[in-house]
């Protein structure tokens, strides 16, 4: 578990290789808008609605395009 990056739940496992990755929240999300960056630099951007520096974990919805 130390090692584990992210959990992702996805819809279908086909993919879509011209898909790019949101780097802004757009419209009007409930919570926290967060930018969280990896260890190996990767970044996701999104909201949190139980976002807390002081607990382990938390659930970001990503932005949209």
């Amino acid at each position: 578990m130390k090692d584990l990056k992210a959990v992702f739940f996805v819809r279908d496992f086909n993919g879509n290789r011209g898909y790019q990755e949101a780097q802004t929240v757009e419209g009007q999300r409930p919570g926290r808008r967060l930018e969280v960056t990896f260890k190996d630099g990767e970044k996701l951007v999104g909201s949190s609605e139980a976002y807390n520096p002081q607990k382990l974990g938390f659930f970001l919805f990503p932005g949209r395009r």
